[in-house]
């Protein structure tokens, strides 16, 4: 018999508390943990809920329950590649392709993978992998996480979008559906990844940003202009910028800037846009967001999400709205989950086609 008891069977007030109060769990998951053990504790702050909790006495089992609400953002980041049919297949065929594969491990962080589903047109794939945390504040030594992939069919291209609560998930996924593409020939497929970087002439670069505006500004969702961008090194990085003066100053005095005030900037001073966040109406449902993309060179891929909470404002008063500071007074629309999710994949899916159509364009038109 073993009586050894195992190392993180039981974790001290301080290491519990670090835990509690740190970027690891939301206070919302905190409440939703100790609601689940019969404990409804109410607090504004991480810090005093986390003094609150740690004097309770956790084992095993609550360690291992806790380990569902780890890691999970407010505000989760949409990422994913292109999967590109040599033929015009159907979402069953391509169901049929992978579910062969249910089961297999792989070498990528222990990875498997674990099931693939198909429910309103989309395909929904698991993967599991194990990750061995080094954080000092993550009480989980080694833990199995789950990245969750959704599909969908759009001509000959299938959309892998991903939720992205950890920055392993993209890595993990990507590689594994590489593997198997490779892999397995019964089924032409090619991945694309999703990486600006590859549009690395100033003029190709911008030009994607102009395009991708004018797709993103529809009917459904009005751009009201972009209240943030991020550049590469500009040449000039020595010199006072007048316009960044004017326009970024402060955190909430950040002006609403169109995409060509920005490039004509950026290109005065030899300097790459790598992200923007834009400002958007959704005139149908009365509230307004700002949606984040960001690609940097270091990355090749590129990430959306929603930045803060939408907004409940009526058509007539967008006339209001000059800056960031203008924005934060208005009241929460109080959007789930589900329905922040919603939007950012909704927009991920047309940015994923613009710049498979704009890659066509300028990169594999010039090399056929």
């Amino acid at each position: 018999m073993n009586d050894k008891i195992p190392d993180d069977l039981f974790k001290d007030y301080h290491e519990l508390q670090l835990f509690f109060n740190s970027d690891h769990i939301r206070l919302h998951n905190i409440h939703q943990f100790l609601k689940e053990k019969g404990i409804f504790a109410f607090a504004h702050t991480n810090d005093s809920v986390a003094r609150f909790a740690c004097g309770f006495f956790w084992g095993l089992d609550s360690l291992n329950s806790l380990k569902k609400y780890a890691d999970i953002k407010a505000y989760p980041k949409i990422t994913g590649f292109i999967v590109e049919a040599e033929e015009d297949i159907t979402l069953g065929k391509v169901r049929d392709y992978f579910n062969v594969h249910v089961g297999k491990n792989f070498s990528t962080k222990e990875s498997t993978f674990i099931n693939i589903s198909e429910d309103h047109h989309k395909l929904y794939i698991k993967i599991g992998y194990s990750i061995t945390n080094i954080h000092g504040y993550n009480i989980f030594n080694h833990e199995k996480k789950e990245a969750c992939v959704e599909v969908s069919k759009h001509g000959r291209l299938f959309l892998f979008n991903l939720i992205q609560n950890l920055g392993s998930d993209y890595s993990v996924v990507h590689s594994v559906i590489n593997l198997i593409i490779k892999d397995d020939s019964s089924i032409k497929l090619k991945l694309i990844e999703v990486d600006l970087s590859i549009f690395n002439a100033t003029k190709v670069r911008h030009e994607f940003f102009l395009q991708l505006i004018k797709a993103l500004n529809n009917e459904k969702n009005e751009i009201l202009g972009l209240i943030k961008y991020n550049r590469n090194k500009a040449s000039d990085s020595t010199t006072t910028d007048s316009f960044e003066d004017n326009h970024l100053k402060g955190s909430n005095e950040i002006k609403l800037m169109t995409i060509e005030q920005v490039i004509a900037n950026l290109e005065k001073r030899g300097a790459l846009v790598e992200g923007i966040e834009i400002v958007f109406y959704d005139s149908k449902n009365k509230h307004l967001f700002i949606l984040g993309l960001l690609a940097k060179e270091d990355k090749r891929k590129v990430e959306v999400g929603l930045i803060g909470d939408s907004k409940k404002i009526e058509y007539e008063s967008l006339v209001k709205i000059k800056s960031k500071s203008d924005i934060t007074k208005y009241e929460s629309m109080g959007l789930n989950e589900t329905e922040k999710q919603e939007i950012a994949m909704n927009m991920w899916n047309i940015i994923s086609q613009q710049y498979y159509k704009y890659r066509k364009e300028k990169i594999d038109g010039l090399q056929s």
